[in-house]
């Protein structure tokens, strides 16, 4: 009896630390996490603000057709 004691209490004894480590790599994931959730927070605000700005510019009005060159004329299209 005296052997299984000593056992169960050494056993524990070795679990502390493992436990106490455990806790620490909690911590530093969350911690980690926390950050992220800051940066996807800044990058979000970043986000919404330039597209305040976007919508706040005015459209650019196209006066000329980029396309006209290729069209060609009435004259080259073949009749039938």
């Amino acid at each position: 009896m005296k052997r299984i004691a000593i056992g169960l209490v050494l056993l524990a004894a070795l679990a502390v630390p493992v436990h106490a480590e455990q806790k620490e790599e909690d911590n530093l994931l969350l911690q980690q996490w926390k950050n992220k959730q800051k940066d996807n927070a800044e990058i979000e605000k970043q986000y919404k603000r330039t597209l305040q700005r976007v919508d706040q510019q005015p459209a650019a009005a196209t006066t000329n057709d980029p396309w006209a060159n290729m069209r060609g004329t009435d004259a080259s299209k073949p009749k039938h």
